[in-house]
């Protein structure tokens, strides 16, 4: 982010107020190093033989090859059927497309059958994710996603995908704009919630970040229950303020506590629940994911 120079001249850059680019920049090094594949969106766009449309996200090419990936016996024809599956919605309705997505994604597709050459039929249980080995999976990282409905035209800061499913969206603005808050944030991707419904049939995750302050939730979460990602990965509370005094990221503490793959998978997995009579989707805080994994080692170890 800086170039050299020759030491006779002051350097305004390093007291320059990180912009949101900054921090966009910084999230895809992080992200980088978590082995997410950092690119730009405009690389995936429509054309490009990745997405079909500017209102669709998936990325297909990737979807079909993990759902031939983890589920070798299918043949071409239920790959196709899951793939068109996983990728059609029911209905313009983003909170019930949201559940049965997290179906797909945690239990499988159980609607396709097909019939072998003997005449059996068969209703295979297909995998879009590989939940056990996070190795499996493809995992990649677009910055400056466009998405278009109409006349509506928005573009997203970074959308996480696994497998070609959009599962996480990062929405970035700069600390100490007074008009661009973590709450201004929230907004922003509750009116994309309402105008693009389809887009967020698989997000699991939406980070809103300033840099130095982050919070997490889902896409149903009202404001005041984000929370931020603030332990490190024994559970342990991370004091903002280290030893020597310099302030750590909390941009860069949630990247880690939410998007290393294996966590970001158990998350998905086993720390979502639905409550469909008040239309909530509850994803678990820091302190309660670490509990639990705790329970649960302590149970394994015994």
């Amino acid at each position: 982010m800086t170039t050299p120079h020759d030491g006779n001249e002051p350097d305004d850059r390093t007291h320059r107020r990180p912009t949101e680019a900054d921090w966009e920049l910084l999230a895809l090094d992080e992200l980088a190093e978590l082995a997410w594949q950092p690119a730009s969106g405009n690389a995936f766009a429509p054309g490009s033989d990745h997405r079909k449309s500017w209102d669709d996200l998936i990325l297909y090419p990737d979807l079909q090859e993990a759902i031939e990936r983890l589920n070798p016996d299918l043949p071409p024809d239920a790959v196709r059927d899951a793939v068109a599956t996983a990728a059609t919605p029911g209905s313009q309705d983003t909170y019930e497309e949201n559940r049965a997505a997290h179906r797909h994604l945690t239990t499988g597709i159980r609607s396709v059958t097909y019939t072998d050459s003997h005449g059996a039929e068969h209703n295979p249980t297909i995998r879009l994710l590989d939940l056990v080995d996070p190795d499996a999976n493809t995992y990649r990282a677009l910055s400056q996603v466009t998405v278009i409905d109409g006349d509506r035209n928005r573009r997203f800061d970074v959308i996480l995908y696994v497998n070609g499913l959009p599962l996480a969206a990062i929405e970035l603005k700069r600390a100490g704009d007074e008009d661009a808050t973590l709450q201004t944030a929230h907004a922003q991707v509750a009116r994309y919630v309402q105008e693009f419904p389809t887009a967020f049939r698989y997000n699991a995750i939406v980070l809103l970040s300033d840099g130095i302050t982050a919070k997490y939730g889902t896409p149903f979460t009202p404001y005041e229950h984000f929370a931020p990602w603030n332990t490190d990965e024994f559970g342990a509370r991370v004091d903002p303020l280290t030893a020597d005094g310099f302030s750590e990221s909390g941009q860069n503490l949630a990247l880690h506590g939410l998007f290393t793959q294996s966590r970001f998978l158990e998350l998905i997995q086993s720390f979502i629940n639905f409550v469909p009579s008040k239309r909530m989707k509850r994803i678990a805080k820091p302190h309660q994911y670490h509990a639990v994994t705790r329970a649960a080692d302590a149970v394994h170890t015994d």
